[in-house]
C-alpha cells in the first residue's frame, strides 16, 4: 500500500480505492476487529499523502458498512458506490443505499446486475447499464438530489476490440440526459 500511495501521490490522484473484504454484521466478530485495525492503518498511510482510502460497497448492506467506518473514524475514508454490487451480493437495494450514503460518497463506479434467482446461494450476473435490476435512472437521480456531484466511472465488459456494449452504454446516459 506504501507503493500505491507513493504511485498515486506522484500521479496526483485524489482516491484509492479498495475491497477491504466482507465486514461481518457482528461488530464483536474477530473479522471485523482484524479488518478495523488494517483499514486504519491503509488510512494513515494515505493521509501522509494526502490521499483519501475509499471503500467500495459490495459484500455487506450499507449500515454495517456505515457503522464500520464510523468505528474506522478517519476523516480521509469515504465511499465508492457501485450500485453492481448490492445486486450481484443480494445485500442492499441501491436506491435506498443513495439515500443512506448521502454526503459520503465520493465517486460512483455505476454498473448494472441482475439479482440472483436464489439469493444468500447464489451470485446475481453483471449486465449491460440499463438492462439490469439497478434501477439506474433512479439511481442517477437520487444521486443528483443528495447533491453529488463527483466523478461517475462506468463499467463495461465485452470482448477486446467490440464497442458495441460501450457504445450502448453512453447512448443510454446520453438518453438520460435529454
Amino acid at each position: 500500500m506504501r507503493s500505491v500511495a507513493g504511485i498515486s501521490h506522484a500521479l496526483a490522484c485524489r482516491y484509492v480505492g479498495v475491497h477491504v473484504g466482507t465486514i461481518p454484521d457482528d461488530d464483536n466478530a474477530p473479522a471485523w476487529n482484524t479488518l478495523l485495525t488494517r483499514t486504519r492503518i491503509v488510512a494513515d498511510e494515505l493521509a501522509g499523502c494526502g490521499l483519501t482510502l475509499l471503500l467500495e460497497t459490495g459484500r455487506e448492506p450499507v449500515n454495517v458498512l456505515l457503522r464500520f467506518m464510523g468505528a474506522v473514524a478517519r476523516e480521509n475514508v469515504g465511499i465508492s458506490f457501485d450500485p453492481g454490487n448490492l445486486i450481484v451480493y443480494g445485500v442492499d437495494d441501491p436506491v435506498r443505499a443513495v439515500s443512506a450514503l448521502r454526503g459520503r460518497v465520493s465517486l460512483v463506479h455505476l454498473k448494472d446486475a441482475l439479482r440472483s434467482a436464489a439469493t444468500g446461494v447464489a451470485y446475481g450476473q453483471r449486465a449491460e447499464l440499463g438492462m439490469g435490476d439497478v434501477q439506474i435512472p433512479r439511481v442517477l437521480s437520487k444521486l443528483r438530489a443528495t447533491g453529488y456531484t463527483g466523478p461517475i466511472l462506468v463499467e463495461v465488459s465485452g470482448d477486446a476490440g467490440d464497442l458495441s456494449q460501450p457504445i450502448a452504454t453512453v447512448e443510454f446516459l446520453r438518453s438520460m440526459l435529454k
